[in-house]
C-alpha cells in the first residue's frame, strides 16, 4: 500500500482526536564551559517555558488549525486555551507528544494554577515510529519526507528562537509558520501510518446515532468554574486500549461500513 490516505475512513463523528504540537525556549544561566557541565540550580536565573501552540482537530480542513501564542494572547490566556483543547479531546495526536508534549503542557498548566484537564488517550506516532520501523534517524522531519508526505519549515536555527525571545515580529510570524507546518506533517503521518499504530483507540466508542455504544456521562466541575459533560467513553479512553495494529485498522473499516450502510 503506497498511501493510507484515500483509504483511510473518517472517523466518527464523536470521536475527538486532537493533532497538536508545542515550542518552547531553554533556560536563562551561567555556566563554565559548553561541554560535559553540570549547573546548580542556583546557577539558572530563567526557567524554560512554553510559548506557543498550534493544534487541530484531526479530519478539520487546515485552515482551521488553531494557533495560541505568549505575544499574541498572553500566557493565561494561551494556557487557557491549551487547557480547553485538552479538556475536549478524547485522544492526543503528536510527535513525541506523550514524552514532551502533554507532559510539558500539564506541567505549565499546574504551575499556572490549572487543575488537570479531562483524561484522553495518547496516540505518539514518535513512539510507533521507534517501536515498528528502523530509520536511520527517527526525526519528523527525516520520516515525512522519506513516506513523501513533505518536510518542516525551513528557519535559521537557534536565531529564530533567539529573534521570538526579544520580540521581533517577523520571527514571531516565522515561528508560527513552523508551528502550523508541524501540526500539518503530523496529521499527513498518523493517516499514513494508521494500520501500523498499535493500541488505537477503539473509536467505536465514540459513535453517534443509532449504534452509540456510550454507556453514560460524567460531569465534572473544575477550578475554572464550568460544567462541563463528558461521555463515559472519553473516561474510559484513558484506560482502554486496542489490541494490536490489525484489530485497530479492522475498527476503522469497520466503522466505514457502518456508514455506508446508515
Amino acid at each position: 500500500m503506497k498511501s493510507s490516505k484515500n483509504n483511510t475512513p473518517q472517523a466518527p463523528d464523536g470521536f475527538k482526536a486532537l493533532v497538536l504540537d508545542i515550542e518552547c525556549i531553554p533556560m536563562r544561566g551561567w555556566f563554565w564551559g559548553t561541554r560535559d557541565q553540570f549547573i546548580p540550580l542556583q546557577m539558572i536565573e530563567e526557567d524554560p517555558r512554553m510559548i506557543c501552540l498550534a493544534a487541530k482537530w484531526l479530519g478539520s480542513p487546515k485552515k482551521d488549525i488553531e494557533f495560541y501564542s505568549e505575544w499574541g494572547d498572553g500566557r493565561t490566556g494561551m494556557f487557557e486555551q491549551v487547557w480547553r483543547l485538552m479538556d475536549e479531546a478524547d485522544a492526543i495526536i503528536g510527535y513525541n507528544s506523550r514524552g514532551f508534549d502533554v507532559k510539558w503542557m500539564r506541567a505549565e498548566l499546574a504551575v499556572e494554577g490549572f487543575n488537570p484537564p479531562s483524561p484522553h488517550k495518547d496516540i505518539d506516532l514518535f513512539t510507533a515510529v521507534k517501536n515498528q520501523f528502523r530509520f536511520p534517524s527517527n526525526k519528523l522531519d527525516y520520516i515525512s519526507q522519506r513516506f513523501g508526505l513533505g518536510s518542516k519549515t525551513e528557519h535559521e536555527g537557534w536565531k529564530l528562537w533567539a529573534d521570538v525571545i526579544d520580540g521581533c515580529p517577523k520571527a514571531q510570524a516565522k515561528m508560527e509558520k513552523y508551528n502550523r507546518q508541524d501540526v500539518v506533517l503530523t496529521e499527513k503521518l498518523h493517516d499514513y501510518m494508521l494500520p501500523w499504530i498499535p493500541n488505537y483507540p477503539n473509536v467505536a466508542l465514540y459513535a453517534h446515532g443509532g449504534r452509540d455504544m456510550r454507556a453514560g456521562t460524567l460531569r465534572c466541575r473544575l477550578r475554572t468554574g464550568r460544567s462541563d459533560m463528558k461521555s463515559l467513553s472519553s473516561f474510559l479512553a484513558g484506560v482502554t486500549i486496542g489490541v494490536g495494529a490489525a484489530i485497530c485498522w479492522a475498527g476503522w473499516q469497520m466503522w466505514s461500513v457502518i456508514q455506508q450502510e446508515d
